[in-house]
């Protein structure tokens, strides 16, 4: 009843893992047996499909050539049990990673009668293992990569990391991590905050300073991340950097130029400054400019209306003084012709009587005193003064004791009555001659002045009075001091 008791709890128990694990027999050799429905499932065939083929069917074909596959149905077959995670083929072709051992299975006599293999599906966790496997080797490939203890112990470093440091693998593992930073830094409760940050699982990133082999600084873009295990506990820190040396370097150098330029940038900013101000002053001059200058356009345009109206009058006066001068030209012209004829006058005179030298005289100071006379009268609006006749009367009249008769009588008698009648011919000659000095008519005075040149005297004397009678009304216009001028200027010749 003991034996039955066992072997009942033993079928038990197969019965549980069947229904749990896919589970599949072999022969010693390899062949399969059979296989339950949770294993056919998983590799999409069907019993009758798999019964007696060979276990190479869930392999890749070079596996299955090589001699890691012949041993490992060896050891079998010697009854050594394989464990572990392995990659298989399904039906498709599809791959299959199955956790799963390998369990020999021996009779009474320790011979290996068959090989059952259960086994747990961890594709998906592989998968996942895998990929983020991948992701790390991607990023190892790409960035220093490296490992330390919760302490802070360099465990292990990438390649990547040891060229950015300077230093071989050897030269840095077992050490700490302050290492790498500067001495000022490592005392630091800053440092030291750090650490226990880290400990206590919460990562670290941003840009860090380091110190390489040689002592020089070496700036990194790093992420530190605490690893837990399976049961969450915190074993390491991993540390993914990114060599940024070249760029801080770079940016450095940016900021001191910046710093210049915005040095330069404030004295230009004040140079400005005062340059808005003086242009503002400038502005300011020009609109008084402006103004200065429609104030001396204003003054230009009056200025030229100005100048226009002397040009003007300049113009006006000019053509007066023309005017005038043709004036003065024409009143030269009579004067020189009345007094051509009163020379002709004179001589018509004194060939007609031949008188001595002091009758002569004395007869041109009469027609002085006469013309003197009527042009003052004249001039002045008065009556013209007559020549004083009672004088030549006196002369005439022997009774009255004048002193120019001769003792003899006769002769002086008769020289007497030619005097006197001569005298008469002046007045009337000289009142005409004024009248035509009045009217300016030299051309009536000279022509008939001249035509008794060669002739007697009395016909001379009627050609003046003719001409002197046409010549009356001609003048006029000149005005009353122009005529007086005009008759002192004839008598003064006569």
């Amino acid at each position: 009843m003991f034996g039955l008791g066992k072997v009942g709890e033993a079928a038990q128990t197969l019965g549980a893992l069947d229904e749990a694990l896919a589970v599949i027999e072999f022969t010693p050799s390899g062949e399969i047996l059979t296989a339950n429905a949770n294993f056919l499932k998983l590799v999409g065939y069907t019993l009758a499909e798999l019964k007696g083929r060979h276990h190479r069917l869930f392999v890749d074909p070079a596996y299955a050539a090589s001699p890691d596959y012949a041993a490992f149905w060896s050891l079998l077959a010697k009854g050594q049990f394989q464990a572990g995670e392995f990659r298989r083929l399904g039906k498709g072709g599809g791959a299959v990673w199955l956790e799963a051992t390998y369990n020999p299975v021996s009779d009474g006599s320790g011979k290996v009668r068959k090989v059952v293999k259960f086994a747990a599906d961890v594709t998906a966790r592989k998968q996942l293992s895998s990929e983020h496997a991948g992701q790390v080797s991607a990023i190892s490939k790409s960035q220093a990569v490296i490992h330390f203890g919760m302490d802070g112990i360099v465990t292990d470093a990438n390649s990547h990391f040891l060229h950015a440091l300077g230093y071989r693998l050897d030269e840095i593992v077992g050490r700490h991590h302050s290492m790498f930073v500067a001495p000022e830094e490592r005392s630091s409760p800053a440092y030291r905050g750090f650490w226990q940050a880290l400990a206590r699982g919460e990562y670290q990133q941003g840009e860090f300073r380091r110190v390489g082999k040689g002592g020089g600084d070496v700036w990194i873009q790093a992420t530190y991340t605490p690893i837990a295990d399976d049961e969450g506990k915190l074993f390491k820190v991993v540390k993914f950097a990114t060599d940024i040396t070249a760029m801080v370097q770079d940016r450095q150098r940016r900021q001191v130029i910046q710093k210049e330029i915005a040095a330069d940038l404030q004295l230009i900013s004040g140079e400005l400054e005062q340059t808005n101000a003086e242009a503002a002053s400038a502005a300011a001059a020009t609109t008084q400019t402006a103004n200065n200058v429609q104030s001396v356009a204003a003054g230009a345009e009056e200025l030229a209306t100005s100048v226009e109206e002397i040009r003007r009058q300049v113009h006006q006066s000019s053509e007066l003084a023309q005017a005038a001068v043709s004036e003065g030209a024409r009143t030269g012209a009579i004067v020189d012709s009345l007094t051509g004829a009163a020379q002709k006058i004179d001589q018509c005179h004194c060939r007609a009587d031949q008188p001595s030298g002091p009758e002569c005289h004395h007869r041109g100071r009469a027609r002085r005193r006469c013309g003197q006379g009527l042009l003052g009268g004249g001039v002045r609006g008065e009556e013209p003064r007559r020549p004083d006749l009672e004088g030549h009367q006196r002369h005439r009249r022997p009774d009255r004791g004048g002193a120019g008769c001769h003792p003899q009588g006769g002769g002086c008698a008769r020289r007497h009555h030619r005097q006197h009648h001569r005298a008469e011919h002046h007045i009337g000659a000289d009142r005409c001659l004024s009248r035509a000095v009045d009217r300016g008519d030299a051309g009536s005075v000279g022509q008939h002045a001249g035509g008794g040149a060669g002739r007697g005297d009395g016909e001379a004397e009627r050609r003046l009075h003719r001409g002197l009678d046409r010549a009356c009304g001609t003048v006029g216009p000149q005005g009353p001091r122009g005529i007086q001028r005009h008759r002192m200027n004839v008598y003064e010749q006569l």
